[in-house]
């Protein structure tokens, strides 16, 4: 079930489905939203993922919340041993121009310091 996406939150189908924990997005959900959710002792967790070292982080942090946090960081370890041995494999000095479209319409794409750039950049 959807309960949430940019443009907005299902409030009331949040709190009543008395989440353990909601994981949002700062920059992708409405702010005064989630803090009223905050105000009905709804736990959440604030996922940020700039880098793919985020997401690593964001593994480590969430096990936390788990019957057997251990799994997350075994998951977490791999992860970075993982990305450590592609972006060794696809190292290079040449680079591919790209353009990576998130949407149509509106049409979105990236820039700046994010996880899909980080990729396109290590693997030229």
């Amino acid at each position: 079930e959807k309960v949430s996406n940019y443009q907005g939150i299902k409030l009331e189908r949040i709190i009543a489905l008395q989440p353990d924990l909601v994981i949002a997005w700062p920059a992708g959900n409405p702010a005064k939203e989630l803090e009223k959710l905050k105000q009905f002792g709804v736990p959440i967790y604030y996922s940020t993922t700039g880098t793919l070292e985020d997401i690593a982080n964001n593994i480590e942090q969430l096990s936390q919340y788990s019957d057997d946090p251990s799994k997350g960081q075994k998951a977490a370890r791999d992860f970075r041993e993982e990305l450590t041995a592609l972006k060794a494999k696809y190292n290079t000095t040449e680079k591919v121009r790209y353009f990576y479209q998130l949407s149509e319409k509106p049409i979105i794409t990236v820039a700046g310091k994010n996880w899909p750039s980080e990729v396109f950049n290590f693997c030229g």
